[in-house]
């Protein structure tokens, strides 16, 4: 037996737990924090990750989330959110990824298998970048005149909804040399905005030119003088060498623009500027602060007078045909918009936010998609999906997915999407449209889930705001709002809430004892560097490994599976009833006190959380589930985190809890633990 309270009882929870069924509840280790190191003592991240797996199992995770690890196209230094060759994990002859080498992600999954867990995979099915430059027909119509062909008739920048491409997406070009008739001599580049709105007026952008002969000169940046309308306005231009930028801003046709929305650029190309047997003048016009203008070239003059703007060509960087891979190639037809589906770049859905848009009502980008996730599966040993930024692209697309996954004997174990939004409706509405459009088979065998951020901004809350309502979290969330246990999983910490502020600041593990101990939210996920202690900025730097271990190993001795969870001090309970007395200093507002039953043990269980500065001494009536729970029944402070390790119902069904200033206890009535 163990004496409540003492280290062995602490020790021997842990150790109890050790050989635990696999098929208990499950914890989410996320694996990574956003800046993460891309090599320690000459080991890489999928080496350092590879090291803890001994460590996680015997805490009792059972999914570790691994960051982004297919080749990104900013290189090693990339955390592999900017996926460029989906299929090459650091081989192919071109040296490891930010995450480690092919062989290390080969190494890092046996390591977790061989300690029963299961790994994640970031998967990204959003957007794409750091392809070749292609002609794209589709985005040059669009920006051009600002519709696709088979969009209704008519210029779409009168539809609200509708947005420029961004113009740091493309480039011009224009023939130089051959058979092209462009030789040496006066070029003039004439740019306006297609709508002529307001919406677009005096939006900053930068012009710049160069050919493969003649590129940057390293000078100032010029400024933009108007009125530069050129010969269309009868007003002079601005001259710009080649390799050199200019300011300038749409034009809104006032005063400093004499009436004209046109901005004209005059480039001269020397007979040394260019290869005579071919060469490109290339343009690029990208704004500068984000806020896109509808500005396109809709002119160009060349040497000999001739207007060429038919020559002009606009490419993106949208070319995927030449990996090293070899697979998951795709062109300028996978992404928005493509001529192919109506795409006003008005909504969430196919607006280039994050490098380019995969269009995935497409066939064969989702396809691509598809067999990729599939290789996943049978190839490198991904037995859990998370998704990223599900927000971004239409439902239909996750519920085709998990069919074709399930038609093939993939049943992933953890599916959860990144829905970051804390509106906690319509999360739960991406929920249910992605159930609604699963074959029987898959939604019987997947549960998609949801990272449940309503809940987290409470916990935050809960933490960082002194005279914050903590029974708020009894209504908030997933599960407490449409959802169940099996569509959300909780946390406290993550990568992406990681600048000033975003952390929560005081005393997580007070968040992390309720995700870990109310099994009713959903699966808990834990934060690495809130495990191990790793400093980051604006986080706090805690250690809470020990005080996480031993709330698992209670969770899954006690908690996991549990058939009911009463809210003891909850607006409106029955259980707030006299005589439910608080002491001095901590009250209701502070305080979450909850009873949990029908757990593995079949023994109740207690949890008291203070978030108050003041301790907590509180007699609290709990449920006697119609007289099994006796006056006289004993509860054990399974922690020893409270200086009355054990405590007994009263003639009036009460017991009595003393929990320290912001700290935590739980209590069983597991006579073994007297």
């Amino acid at each position: 037996m163990f004496k409540s309270g003492s280290k062995a009882a602490r020790a021997g929870l842990v150790l109890m737990l050790a050989a635990w069924s696999a098929r208990g509840q499950d914890f989410i280790m996320q694996g990574f924090y956003w800046n993460f190191p891309r090599t320690v003592n000459q080991a890489d991240w999928a080496d350092t990750i590879s090291s803890k797996a001994p460590i996680l199992s015997r805490a009792g995770f059972t999914y570790i989330w691994l960051p982004p690890f297919s080749r990104a196209s900013s290189g090693t230094s990339s955390n592999g959110y900017d996926p460029y060759d989906l299929y090459d994990l650091g081989g192919y002859g071109l040296g490891p990824t930010g995450f480690g080498s092919d062989q290390d992600v080969a190494h890092l999954i046996k390591a977790f298998n061989t300690n029963h867990i299961h790994a994640i995979a970031d998967v990204i099915y959003n957007h794409r970048n750091g392809g070749l430059p292609e002609n794209n027909p589709a985005v040059q119509a669009y920006v051009d005149s600002a519709y696709t062909a088979s969009c209704p008739a008519g210029p779409l920048y009168k539809d609200p909804n509708y947005n420029p491409y961004p113009s740091d997406r493309f480039r011009y070009i224009l023939p130089l040399g051959g058979s092209s008739g462009n030789g040496a001599g006066d070029y003039y580049i004439r740019l306006s905005s297609v709508s002529q709105s307001s919406r677009f007026f005096n939006k900053p952008y930068s012009f710049y030119a160069w050919t493969n002969t003649a590129g940057y000169q390293n000078q100032p940046v010029l400024e933009q003088v108007r009125p530069d309308g050129g010969s269309d306005c009868g007003q002079p231009d601005n001259t710009v060498p080649l390799g050199v930028t200019m300011n300038g801003s749409t034009p809104d046709g006032g005063l400093d623009s004499g009436g004209c929305f046109t901005d004209e650029y005059h480039i001269h190309i020397g007979p040394g500027d260019f290869n005579s047997a071919g060469d490109y003048l290339y343009i690029s016009i990208a704004n500068r602060n984000g806020q896109y203008a509808d500005h396109r070239i809709y002119r160009i003059i060349n040497n000999a007078s001739r207007d060429v703007t038919a020559q002009m060509s606009l490419q993106t960087y949208t070319d995927f045909t030449h990996l090293a891979s070899g697979r998951g190639e795709v062109n300028f037809l996978n992404f928005h918009p493509n001529g192919i589906d109506c795409s006003y770049l008005g909504l969430n859905w196919d607006y280039p936010t994050f490098f380019y848009d995969y269009d995935q009502t497409y066939p064969p980008t989702r396809d691509t998609l598809i067999t990729w996730t599939e290789w996943l599966w049978t190839s490198v040993g991904i037995r859990g999906l998370r998704m990223d930024d599900v927000l971004a692209f239409s439902p239909v697309f996750v519920s085709r997915l998990m069919t074709d996954l399930n038609a093939h004997h993939m049943d992933p174990g953890l599916v959860v999407g990144e829905y970051f939004d804390y509106t906690v409706t319509d999360i739960t509405s991406w929920i249910r449209a992605v159930e609604s459009g699963m074959s029987p088979g898959a939604l019987a065998a997947i549960h998609v889930r949801a990272f449940d951020f309503p809940m987290r901004r409470a916990l935050k809350n809960a933490c960082d705001q002194a005279g914050d309502d903590v029974r708020t979290l009894y209504t908030t969330g997933i599960a407490h709002n449409g959802g169940s246990p099996l569509n959300a999983v909780t946390f406290v910490n993550n990568h992406d809430l990681r600048d000033p502020g975003d952390p929560v600041q005081n005393n997580p593990v007070l968040a992390y004892a309720y995700i870990l101990t109310d099994n009713s939210i959903g699966v808990p996920c834990v934060f690495y560097p809130d495990y191990f202690g790793t400093p980051l900025p604006n986080y706090p730097t805690v250690f809470l490994k020990p005080a996480i271990d031993t709330l698992i190993a209670l969770n899954r001795k006690y908690i996991f599976n549990s058939s009911r969870v009463e809210y003891l001090d909850q607006a409106g309970s029955s259980f707030l009833n006299a005589p439910t007395s608080y002491g001095a200093g901590a009250g209701p507002s502070s305080t979450l006190v909850y009873q949990i039953s029908g757990g593995p043990s079949g023994k109740d269980v207690l949890v008291a959380i203070n978030f108050a500065s003041d301790t907590l001494k509180l007699t609290q009536l709990i449920d006697s589930h119609s007289g099994a729970i006796r006056p006289g029944t004993e509860f054990f402070d399974v922690l020893g985190q409270s200086d009355f390790h054990t405590t007994k119902v009263g003639s009036t069904g009460t017991v009595y809890l003393e929990v320290p200033p912001r700290s935590y206890s739980v209590w069983v009535n597991d006579q073994a633990l007297r």
